[in-house]
């Protein structure tokens, strides 16, 4: 089971750009911090 909110409708991406960046909310479009482990 989990909590899941509803996310807000503001600070909205237009469609384009939206698309461009994969998202509608700015508030979710953050970086991405993926890295490979030394050693495996």
């Amino acid at each position: 089971m989990a909590y899941v909110p509803v996310q807000q409708f503001r600070q909205l991406y237009d469609t384009s750009e939206a698309l461009q960046n994969g998202t509608l909310f700015k508030e979710l479009n953050l970086p991405f911090l993926g890295y490979l482990k030394k050693g495996v």
